[in-house]
């Protein structure tokens, strides 16, 4: 009998916590107790990765991944994908820092967090107010929302004024 392996690519923290989430539990962890035991990690630790913090510390990673019986590839990047968000939108902030591949919506998500008006602006300019203010909605109740919205207002505003 051949045996079969498998292979994912990952191209953020939270692909990368859903994996190892899924093989916990096809491992028989079922719970988060019993594979952090396993695992020789904390509860929370696993957990957080779980969720894709992308602070968690790389070393207690791969104690989780080996105990799982998964290991990690470093494969290099072909010319064609595409260039880290940070060059492809002369951003201030590297939002991109440990996920290159991410996607249009988590990029806008990681910027309205941060809310730095200048990236907002050039994320507008590129994918248009509407998109970043749905995404913004998701932000209503958080502290920075009212902040957030203000100056999404004020970059609509300007935009109107550019064009008209």
């Amino acid at each position: 009998m051949q045996n079969e392996t498998s292979h994912w690519s990952i191209d953020s923290v939270e692909e990368l916590g859903r994996v190892i989430r899924d093989k916990r539990k096809q491992a028989g962890y079922a719970t988060l107790d019993s594979g952090a035991r396993a695992c020789a990690v904390g509860k929370r630790f696993l957990s957080e990765i779980e969720r894709g913090k992308a602070t968690a510390e790389i070393g207690k990673v791969f104690a989780v991944l080996h105990t799982l019986g998964l290991e990690l590839a470093v494969i290099e990047q072909s010319n064609t994908r595409a260039r880290p968000v940070l060059q492809r939108f002369e951003l201030d902030f590297p939002y991109d820092w440990s996920n290159s591949g991410m996607n249009d919506d988590l990029l806008i998500h990681k910027a309205l967090e941060k809310g730095r008006f200048m990236d907002l602006l050039r994320l507008a300019g590129q994918y248009g107010i509407d998109r970043l203010e749905g995404v913004a909605q998701a932000f209503s109740e958080a502290p920075n929302g009212p902040r957030l919205h203000q100056m999404l207002g004020r970059i609509r505003a300007g935009q109107i004024r550019a064009t008209s």
